[in-house]
C-alpha cells in the first residue's frame, strides 16, 4: 500500500504547479481574437494539427482531447468527466493577438503557450476542471535479471535528442524519468521508473503496434521482424512493463458548453 507521503507529495506537486502557472500568467499574451467552430466533415483533405505562426494560432480538424493535452500537459487517458458530444466532434481554431505582443509571441515559452490555450478552453468552451488524484492502473518498468541492454551516453558531449513514435523508440542522451514519460503514451498508462537507473543513456526499440497495418508501421524494419512492444522491450533493452496500480493526478472536467460556430 501506498504511504500518506507518497499522497501528500503528488497533492503538493499539483498545487505548486497551479500556483506556478498563476505566478507567471502576467507575462503571457492574450488572445484578442477567437474563432471556434465545427470541423467540416466534407472536406476532403480532413488534415488535422495545430500550427503557431507570428501573432496567430491554428487548431484544424482536432478533437477537444487534443487541445487538453496541450494546453494541460496531461495525458489523454487522465482526462475524466467529458461529455458525450466532446468525444465525437472535431474543431477549426483560429486565435490572434494584438501587433503589441508581436516581441512577446516570439519568445513564448511552452508553458505559456499552455496557458494562452487554456484560455482558449474557459472562454470558449466554458470549461471549468480541478484536479484530484485517483487510484488508476499503471505500468512499472523494471530491468531484468540480465542487466539492461542499452549503454550510457558516452562522456563525450553531445545533444540530447529523442523520437517516441508508434513502432519506433530511439533516443540520445535521455534520462529514464525521460523514458518513462514518453514511452508512457505508447502503452496507454503512466509508466513509473523501478530501474534505480541514472544518468542519461542512448537506446533504440523496434516494434510492430497492434491492430497495424503496412501505411503506419514503418519502423526501418520489415513487420515480421519486429514483435509487439512488451516483448521487444525484453529482448531489444532487457527491461519488462509489469501492471500495478498506484495514485495518479486526473483532471476532472467539471463543466464544459459546446460553443456555436463564430
Amino acid at each position: 500500500m501506498r504511504s500518506m507521503g507518497f499522497w501528500r507529495r503528488c497533492c503538493y506537486a499539483i498545487v505548486l504547479l497551479s500556483a506556478t502557472r498563476v505566478a507567471a500568467a502576467q507575462d503571457t499574451p492574450q488572445f484578442d481574437a477567437i474563432t471556434v467552430r465545427p470541423h467540416d466533415k466534407n472536406d476532403p483533405s480532413q488534415d488535422g494539427g495545430i500550427h503557431w505562426a507570428g501573432l496567430v494560432f491554428e487548431a484544424k480538424n482536432v478533437p477537444l482531447t487534443f487541445l487538453m493535452v496541450q494546453a494541460f500537459g496531461v495525458k489523454k487517458w487522465l482526462i475524466a468527466g467529458l461529455p458525450a458530444w466532446a468525444e465525437k466532434t472535431t474543431w477549426d481554431v483560429n486565435a490572434k493577438v494584438s501587433e503589441g505582443d508581436l516581441k512577446l509571441m516570439q519568445n513564448m515559452t511552452r508553458e505559456q503557450r499552455s496557458r494562452m490555450l487554456q484560455a482558449v478552453l474557459a472562454e470558449q468552451f466554458q470549461l471549468r476542471y480541478h484536479y484530484e488524484l485517483r487510484v488508476e492502473p499503471v505500468y512499472e518498468l523494471a530491468v531484468l535479471p540480465g542487466g539492461p541492454k542499452f549503454k550510457p551516453t558516452p562522456s563525450v558531449a553531445h545533444g540530447s535528442g529523442w523520437t517516441f513514435t508508434q513502432g519506433l523508440v530511439k533516443v540520445e542522451a535521455i534520462t529514464m524519468a525521460q523514458f518513462v514519460n514518453g514511452l508512457s503514451p505508447l502503452v496507454e498508462r503512466v509508466v513509473v521508473d523501478k530501474t534505480s537507473l541514472a544518468g542519461m543513456y542512448d537506446m533504440e526499440l523496434h516494434w510492430t503496434p497492434e491492430a497495424s497495418s503496412a501505411s503506419n508501421t514503418d519502423n526501418g524494419l520489415p513487420e515480421a521482424a519486429t514483435p509487439g512492444i512488451y516483448t521487444a522491450l525484453r529482448e531489444q533493452l532487457g527491461v519488462k512493463l509489469t501492471s500495478a496500480k498506484a495514485p495518479v493526478p486526473v483532471l476532472v472536467v467539471d463543466k464544459m458548453e459546446q460553443p456555436e460556430a463564430n
